[in-house]
């Protein structure tokens, strides 16, 4: 038996319709709704990373610039990955990613 009170999703609808700017026009995150799973999917790998204007996902750890420089360091042989992540402050998956990926 339902109650009068509206769950959670369509409250979060309703509320995503009174945002939305002109009643015509649809937003990027609207018509994300309609696609099958795997379009959804291929849109998220591509360069942009966003949704309606904000970033997905867990912001990374290092920029490319210091991805770069850490890939230098390994690279000139001196320093170990467990010497490279404590200069840069990261754990040793990190500088291990960034230089097998980088």
């Amino acid at each position: 038996m339902k109650s009068g009170n509206p769950g959670r999703s369509e409250r979060v609808r309703d509320k995503f319709d009174k945002l939305s700017s002109l009643p015509g026009e649809k937003k990027s995150c609207e018509i994300s709704q309609n696609l099958p799973a795997l379009e959804i999917r291929k849109n998220l790998q591509s360069n942009e990373r966003t949704n309606c204007g904000k970033k997905v996902g867990r912001p990374r750890r290092l920029d490319a610039k210091t991805v770069a420089e850490l890939k230098r360091l390994y690279l000139s042989n001196p320093y170990s990955v467990r010497e490279l992540a404590d200069m840069f402050g990261v754990s040793r998956m990190t500088v291990w990613r960034a230089v097998q990926n980088g």
